[in-house]
């Protein structure tokens, strides 16, 4: 996660998201494809992994498109859609597998995922450097990846207040990772 955010602040958001649910929606349709859990898992890491870039660049790119004063509100309504859709997205697939095979399950979110890439493909690069804060983008410095990292996790480890949410925040994702996936297996 720390190494994707890092990978998300030096590359152009919009073309990462792009590609992430490009390579996403084409790793799901590879998924029916798969002769068994050899091909599977590999295919479903490289898939997560993927996806684990979308989402520092995702936030990153609200940060770009979205002017100062409105930054307060963008970022509560993607909250409330991400914190919404981890609660609707297990009951519409739930309702979903009820009434489809899990094979058109799969297929309907690689459609989507497809959808999600084509609606990135309608933000032109200049919607996004249009209200980009002045200061920012080529008259930056760039500073080398492993800096950027050892700097980010030095800033944590200082931190006792941001390590202490960090580690909360740890234990109750392994605890949710638990309870969601490795029980029900």
């Amino acid at each position: 996660g720390s190494f994707a955010g890092v990978v998300a602040d030096r590359l152009n958001k919009l073309k990462l998201m792009r590609m992430c649910d490009l390579l996403t929606a084409l790793l799901t349709v590879f998924v029916l494809f798969a002769p068994s859990m050899v091909w599977l898992l590999p295919l479903l890491m490289l898939r997560a992994a993927i996806s684990t870039l979308n989402v520092p660049a995702q936030q990153s790119m609200t940060r770009s498109m979205v002017r100062e004063d409105q930054l307060l509100q963008a970022t509560s309504l993607n909250g409330l859609v991400n914190q919404g859709s981890k609660i609707a997205g297990p009951l519409l697939g739930g309702f979903a597998l009820s009434v489809l095979t899990p094979q058109w399950c799969i297929l309907i979110n690689a459609c989507l995922r497809g959808c999600s890439y084509l609606l990135l493909l309608t933000v032109k690069k200049s919607d996004v450097e249009q209200v980009r804060t002045e200061g920012k983008g080529d008259q930056e410095e760039r500073v080398a990846l492993r800096t950027m990292w050892k700097e980010g996790w030095s800033f944590m480890l200082r931190s006792r207040l941001l390590l202490n949410s960090m580690l909360f925040g740890l234990v109750g994702a392994l605890a949710i990772q638990m309870i969601d996936f490795q029980f029900t297996s």
